[in-house]
């Protein structure tokens, strides 16, 4: 995800004469870590320089009766504060200031779990600026009632964004729908913005804008009555974290994009590859207004992932999975019709194999794109005198 990342940023600097600089926000846990890696992978061409590695904050961690947990018999319990805490890190840290000596007054935030995000969208900067507005975001229209993003809402006059999982989107509000049929709460927040550097300063320092802590009951490793540690099956403790899009509301002029998943929404963060779960289904047994229907039921030719039969083999093989053998009546493949079927083929129904079909028509998409830039710089430029290309060589 990193490398991707980074060659987007690099393309971005090639096209307009100038690479941006890139904050890498980390926590306790895998700053070192993360640091060693672009390391060994020499920052993936982007000059160290400009790539700026900056330590999020810690809350402490408190038990379900609101007393201090420890980690060790000398160190509380300390989490991670939320996204939210980039805001303030970025003051902190003095990124700020180096944005303001280099020009910089626009921030584009981006979460890693998204390797679809244009890390850099001038449409999107364009609107931002347009507007004056000192916070943009960007949204998806959501899939499904239970989709787990956040909701863009308007709350007293203001322009928020509601977490799936707080307490006002109850679960009869998330099924709620319009006269036409579509979802009522259907502006899926996907985590993509853009700040004012100086207004990221103002929400930083506090006072009368300051992101407020949300509670989240998680399994917090600590040490029982004698000292011993204990790893919890259950939640057993409290941490506070800070959302980043709790500044919308105090941001001037917000604006609020819709986008396309194909262009800058494919979440990998769910290592299960659980799916999103499906509407309730209506007394007849379809499911309801504005939610799409499985292809079965759309009696319509299944979309096919493009991979050739060896590749698709090949994946399989390293999933541990055994695919039907394609049979001597199937067509050559070239332009492999032979692919992953999205709906009814039998490897979809397990929540592995969700994960590969959502892996592989991100893959897709991305090969689309790398075919169509690869066809229009392999065209010979009339005034260009081409050498002979270079033999290959050998390697072992």
């Amino acid at each position: 995800l990193f490398q991707v990342f980074a060659e987007k940023i690099l393309a971005t600097g090639r096209q307009f004469g100038r690479t941006p600089r890139w904050f890498v926000m980390t926590n306790h846990a895998n700053h070192t870590a993360t640091e060693a890696f672009f390391t060994e992978h020499r920052f993936f061409d982007l000059d160290p320089a400009r790539v700026n590695f900056i330590r999020q904050g810690r809350m402490p961690a408190v038990g379900l009766d609101g007393k201090i947990l420890l980690e060790a018999p000398d160190a509380i319990a300390l989490s991670p504060d939320g996204h939210g805490g980039s805001l303030r890190v970025l003051d902190r840290s003095g990124a700020l200031d180096l944005m303001a000596r280099e020009g910089a007054d626009t921030i584009s935030y981006f979460q890693v779990d998204n390797p679809l995000v244009r890390c850099l969208d001038p449409e999107f900067i364009g609107w931002h600026l347009r507007r004056g507005s000192e916070m943009s975001s960007k949204m998806v229209t959501k899939t499904g009632p239970e989709e787990k993003v956040g909701h863009f809402c308007t709350l007293g006059g203001k322009t928020v964004v509601i977490e799936y999982s707080e307490p006002q989107m109850k679960r009869e509000k998330i099924f709620e729908r319009e006269a036409d049929g579509t979802l009522r709460y259907r502006a899926g927040s996907i985590a993509i913005h853009l700040l004012d550097r100086e207004f990221v300063r103002r929400m930083a320092r506090g006072g009368d804008h300051a992101l407020p802590f949300h509670r989240a009951d998680k399994k917090v490793p600590t040490l029982d009555a004698a000292g011993r540690p204990v790893k919890p099956e259950k939640e057993n403790g409290v941490k506070f974290e800070m959302f980043v899009f709790d500044a919308l509301p105090f941001a001037k002029n917000p604006v609020v994009i819709e986008t396309r998943r194909a262009d800058d929404f494919s979440p990998v963060k769910n290592a299960d590859g659980t799916p999103p779960p499906p509407a309730a289904p209506t007394s007849s047994g379809s499911p309801p207004a504005g939610c799409t229907p499985p292809v079965s039921a759309l009696k319509l030719t299944p979309r096919v992932c493009h991979l050739s039969p060896s590749r698709s083999r090949r994946f399989l093989a390293r999933t541990r999975r055994r695919s039907p053998r394609r049979g001597k009546s199937s067509p050559p493949n070239r332009s492999c019709t032979t692919g992953f079927i999205w709906n009814d083929h039998p490897l979809l129904r397990s929540s592995r194999a969700q994960m590969l079909k959502s892996f592989l028509c991100t893959l897709h998409i991305f090969c689309t794109k790398l075919r169509a830039f690869a066809d229009d710089h392999a065209r010979p430029h009339p005034l260009r005198r081409h050498s002979r290309p270079a033999p290959p060589r050998l390697c072992r």
